[in-house]
């Protein structure tokens, strides 16, 4: 409440001011202007602290503020269809392979992403002089597993 009644002074100042041409009231309203600007961001400092602190899942909560201060949304970028510019529809399943396409036409090569899929192997061998080296696995226990995860931030 007395937030609202110092931002309610403070248009009764501008009007004030705007229609006076005295410097004192100028500095007056200038400084009750700043004055009250620290006062709404240390009030907002601390709602918002609050919350995090009783907050159950606080990363999550911090982000909702951020998103809220900052003014993101969330958006639902699922495309169910895509019109291409001669109304060619395409559902869900086929926008990938359309994409692909789309995107190996402009590099001006030909591409067979099906050869590249069966020759993978081949081409990862070629590019390693020498064999893998063989990967040797350690058994571990549910407690170290358990030091790891709580060590996460």
């Amino acid at each position: 409440m007395g937030i609202k009644t110092s931002c309610k002074h403070k248009r009764e100042l501008y009007c004030l001011y705007k229609n006076s041409n005295d410097p004192l009231l100028k500095d007056h309203y200038k400084l009750y202007c700043r004055i009250l600007s620290n006062v709404i961001r240390e009030v907002k400092n601390r709602y918002f602290n609050k919350q995090v602190e009783t907050s159950e899942n606080k990363m999550k909560t911090i982000w909702d503020i951020t998103r809220l201060l900052t003014g993101m949304r969330t958006k639902n970028d699922d495309v169910h269809q895509l019109n291409t510019h001669d109304n060619t529809n395409f559902d869900s399943q086929t926008i990938p392979n359309f994409q692909n396409n789309y995107f190996l036409s402009i590099t001006g090569k030909n591409h067979n992403v099906s050869d590249k899929i069966d020759n993978s192997a081949d081409y990862l061998n070629s590019t390693r002089n020498g064999p893998y080296p063989d990967m040797k696995y350690q058994y571990t226990s549910t407690a170290e597993i358990e030091k790891i995860i709580s060590s996460l931030k």
